[in-house]
């Protein structure tokens, strides 16, 4: 083996174990918006919040699009007057 081919195998296992790393790091994050979605379908809004407000203000895009989508359709927040 060439000193170039290992320096490949060692950059393959790197980009390896650092996806892996971010899949186990993204995990909770996703389970906190899967929670959220099945308040939400069941109909209990405000645990639907509570699930998605921590994650909306880490900067969680669908967290942060659902919140906004129930604060316009008034579920589980007061609508404004």
């Amino acid at each position: 083996m060439r000193s170039g081919d290992s320096a490949i195998s060692f950059l393959r296992a790197a980009r390896l174990c650092c996806g892996a790393a971010f899949v186990v790091a993204a995990a909770p994050a996703w389970a906190g918006f899967a929670e959220g979605v099945a308040a939400y379908d069941r109909g209990d809004f405000a645990e639907a919040i509570a699930e998605w407000q921590p994650l909306a203000d880490t900067g969680d895009k669908r967290s942060l699009y659902n919140l906004a989508t129930m604060y316009r359709l008034g579920r589980g927040v007061a609508r404004p007057a």
